[in-house]
């Protein structure tokens, strides 16, 4: 695991693999990667609201729009665009630093946390907070996934 810290964020790079086994042990289910499973999310029911403007919005507005949906008490997973990178994966930390790493994520990252779909992992809970990379976002209970 590689550590990272950045104004006093401390975060683990995790396996993308950690992550797709925390989410099929919290839902019962056998996703394969972590695309497959945002390709389900998508089409599962329930409603996607947009946030208008999303494209020009800076991380912390968005992420004001995502943050009430669910209040992870202990650790958090994220993935985004860079998780995909080499090297990299899931952002795994305490819940209590998330807001820091969303907003320091451009700076440590050089490009915004919201440029793409990103995934928040509440494996306690067994939530999934989606991001979609049109402006829609939606929450999960993996627990109801079948």
């Amino acid at each position: 695991m590689t550590e990272g810290k950045d104004s006093e964020i401390l975060f683990c790079v995790v396996a993308l693999k950690r992550f797709i086994d925390l989410v099929n042990s919290a839902s019962a289910s056998q996703y394969g990667s972590v695309p497959e499973l945002f390709g389900q999310l998508e089409h599962r029911g329930g409603q996607w609201p947009m946030i208008p403007g999303a494209d020009a919005l800076e991380d912390s507005a968005i992420f004001q729009h995502l943050a009430p949906l669910h209040a992870a008490k202990s650790r958090v997973l994220v993935v985004s665009e860079v998780s995909y990178k080499r090297g990299s994966g899931a952002f795994e930390m305490e819940a209590r630093w998330l807001p820091q790493f969303v907003a320091s994520h451009r700076g440590l990252f050089r490009e915004t946390l919201f440029n793409g779909d990103v995934l928040f992992l509440d494996p306690n809970d067994a939530v999934l907070v989606a991001f979609h990379h049109e402006g829609a976002y939606a929450k999960f209970s993996l627990r109801d996934a079948d």
